[in-house]
């Protein structure tokens, strides 16, 4: 048995938009990737008792803007090199510049955002 905590699933998007308001398509869109020097971390933060550290409903909600979080792979499976072709590395830096590309997150909020 292991105490082991976390999971490699992390290639997705978090996405919230203001409570209440209609759809729109100007609201502006606020994309956070979070920090941890590329060795731990996760989209929304730390889960203390079920509530994760990073919730971006209050930001949306008060500053009237999607905001969208985004997983990327951290640790020897984001940025673990062999220095050659083989294994080149730096696949953290590549899951982070696929979700800010236009179509991962123009795909997900265009019903709502400006300029998508």
């Amino acid at each position: 048995m292991s105490d082991t905590r976390g999971s490699e699933d992390c290639l997705y998007l978090n996405i919230w938009v203001p409570h209440g308001s209609k759809v729109s398509t100007d609201l502006p869109v606020m994309v956070w990737i979070y920090g941890g020097g590329f060795l731990t971390g996760g989209s929304m933060g730390a889960n203390f008792l079920d509530n994760y550290l990073y919730n971006g409903q209050e930001i949306a909600d008060r500053g009237n803007v999607i905001v969208v979080t985004l997983g990327y792979r951290v640790g020897t499976m984001g940025f673990l090199s062999t220095g050659d072709s083989d294994l080149p590395g730096n696949y953290g830096l590549w899951d982070q510049h696929a979700a800010i590309g236009w179509r991962a997150i123009s795909r997900a909020v265009s019903p709502f955002a400006m300029g998508y």
